[in-house]
């Protein structure tokens, strides 16, 4: 008795946010494989094709990323340490939270303390700069006429 076996998958590409649907029909002959082969088959044809295809290229069929606690992928630690901005170190809190890296953590949140300590010390100064000039802080608006 001869079979077809079809498989189709949708892959995704979260960074540019292309999807594409890939699918495969393999004939079979039942007296040599079991339909759930052929299926399996017919699953890895798909997620190989996917995984050498272009537009999908290190997006949807990716192996999972395993990162040891000690190690700085992309120079994350730098990165952080180095940043001035704390809406730009924001931005590292969620790829550390799915990194699972306490340590990177750590220095994160010490960065985070260093610049909101820094940008209350420039507010400070900057009253006290106006304070000392004479100016005030909110002046009253004129009425108008």
């Amino acid at each position: 008795m001869v079979g077809t076996v079809k498989y189709t998958e949708e892959f995704f590409n979260p960074l540019t946010g292309k999807k594409k649907w890939i699918g495969i029909e393999l004939p079979f002959d039942m007296t040599h494989k079991s339909p759930a082969e052929m299926f399996l088959q017919a699953e890895a044809a798909v997620k190989e094709y996917a995984s050498n295809s272009p537009d999908l290229k290190d997006e949807s069929v990716a192996a999972p990323v395993q990162v040891e606690k000690k190690e700085d992928p992309v120079g994350i630690y730098h990165q952080i340490v180095s940043c001035t901005d704390i809406t730009v170190l924001d931005t590292f809190k969620r790829l550390i939270e799915l990194l699972k890296n306490d340590d990177l953590m750590a220095v994160y949140n010490m960065r985070r303390k260093e610049l909101i300590k820094g940008e209350t010390q420039q507010i400070i100064e900057k009253t006290d700069e106006r304070t000392q000039q004479g100016t005030e802080l909110n002046p009253p608006r004129k009425k108008r006429s």
